[in-house]
C-alpha cells in the first residue's frame, strides 16, 4: 500500500499476520461494532449517500489484495440501500475488523469495517464483490493446505532426528561483508544532491498544474503514479478521500474536478521546504500551493518522490463547506 506520513495526513498501515487467522463467525446476537460503524451502516441503509461519505476516510488494502474499488464514493454506490448483515469479526491484538455482507440486486458484496483512530470516522478495508470473495476463499483454502503440509513435513523431520539422534544442520553459507557505512558528511552530501534534483523537478509542475494537464515529457512520473484528492476535517486533522486513482489521466481528471468545483486556477507556487530538527535530522517537504479565482477556495499538492521520480501526488483542498464541517467536528469534540 503506497501510504505516507505528512503534517496533514496519516494513513494507517494494516500488516498481514505471519499466519492467516480465520475470522470468528458471528453468533445470532451480532457483535456491536460501536457507534461510528453503526452510523455508517445506518446512513447506507437509509440511502443517505453524503451522510455515509462524511464518515468514511478512505478505502484500505488488506494483506496483498488489490483494492477492488479505490474511493469511498465507489464503495457507497455499490451497497447503498442494500440490506447489510454482519458475518464475522476478525479481532487480534492489532486490529478489530467487523466483516459485513450486503445483498444487492447487482450481487453480493463484503467489506471489513474498522473504527478510525480519530473519532468519529471509519475505514473501509478490502471491499469485494462475489468474484473477489471466491478468490479470497480459494486463497484461504490453499494457505491452510500448505500449512498442513509444512507441519506434517516438520513432524516427520523431528521423528527422523529422534530415531537417529542426529540433528540435520544447515550447510555453511558464506555471507558477503556489508559495504562500509557512510560517514555523516557523505550521507548528508548524498541527500543534499538528491533533494536539489527533486527541487528542480518540483518546479516543472507549476505550468502543468496551471494548464490542468500533467505531461510525462516535462516531469519524471512513475508509470504507476497515484493521485489522491480529499480534504481535512476535525481537531485531529483527519483526511477524507474523495478521489484515488493511478496514472496521469487520473491526475488530469482530478485537476479538472478541482477546476470545476474550486474555480479557475489563479496562482501556483511549488517550493521545497527544508527544516532542520533538533536531533540533526533534516526534513524536506515538496509542496505546490494553489489558489483559485473563487474566494475561500484553494488546495495544496504534496509531491512524493521515489528517488528522482514522482510516485504520488496528494491533494488537500479547502472550501467554505469543508471548513464548516471541520469546525462542527471541533465544536462537537469540545
Amino acid at each position: 500500500m503506497k501510504r505516507f506520513v505528512t503534517p496533514w495526513i496519516l494513513f494507517a498501515v494494516f500488516a498481514a499476520p505471519a499466519a492467516a487467522q480465520d475470522p470468528e463467525p458471528v453468533s445470532s446476537a451480532s457483535a456491536s461494532p460501536g457507534p461510528e460503524i453503526e452510523a455508517v451502516l445506518d446512513a447506507l441503509n437509509k440511502g443517505d449517500r453524503e451522510g455515509a461519505l462524511d464518515r468514511i476516510t478512505s478505502i484500505e488494502k488488506y494483506r496483498n489484495y488489490d483494492r477492488t474499488v479505490r474511493t469511498p464514493a465507489a464503495f457507497v454506490d455499490w451497497v447503498i440501500g442494500c440490506p447489510a448483515s454482519q458475518v464475522a469479526v476478525d479481532a487480534t491484538a492489532f486490529r478489530q475488523h467487523y466483516i459485513y455482507r450486503w445483498d444487492c440486486p447487482t450481487g453480493a458484496y463484503e467489506a471489513r469495517l474498522t473504527k478510525h483512530y480519530n473519532d468519529p470516522f471509519v475505514w473501509i478495508i478490502d471491499p469485494v464483490d462475489e468474484a473477489g470473495m471466491a478468490v479470497r476463499k480459494a486463497d484461504a483454502e490453499a494457505e491452510a493446505e500448505a500449512l498442513e503440509k509444512a507441519l506434517a513435513l516438520a513432524e516427520k523431520r523431528r521423528e527422523a532426528e529422534a530415531s537417529t539422534g542426529q540433528t540435520k544442520r544447515p550447510m555453511f553459507q558464506t555471507i558477503a561483508a556489508p559495504p562500509p557505512p557512510e560517514s555523516p558528511e557523505e550521507r548528508q552530501a548524498r541527500l543534499d544532491k538528491l533533494h536539489a534534483a527533486r527541487s528542480v523537478i518540483l518546479e516543472t509542475l507549476e505550468p502543468q498544474i496551471r494548464a490542468g494537464r500533467f505531461n510525462a515529457k516535462d516531469s519524471p512520473f512513475k508509470s504507476d503514479i497515484t493521485f489522491v484528492t480529499g480534504y481535512i476535517v476535525g481537531p485531529k486533522y483527519t483526511f477524507i478521500t474523495r478521489h484515488d486513482a493511478v496514472g496521469l489521466d487520473a491526475g488530469d481528471a482530478q485537476l479538472e474536478w478541482l477546476r470545476a468545483n474550486l474555480g479557475e486556477t489563479k496562482s501556483v507556487d511549488c517550493q521545497q521546504d527544508r527544516t532542520e530538527r533538533a536531533n540533526g535530522y533534516v526534513a524536506y517537504l515538496n509542496l505546490c500551493k494553489v489558489t483559485t479565482e473563487d474566494a475561500g477556495h484553494a488546495y495544496n499538492a504534496l509531491v512524493v518522490f521515489d528517488g528522482e521520480e514522482i510516485s504520488d501526488i496528494r491533494i488537500n483542498y479547502s472550501t467554505p463547506a469543508t471548513r464548516a464541517k471541520s469546525l462542527a467536528l471541533k465544536e462537537r469534540a469540545n
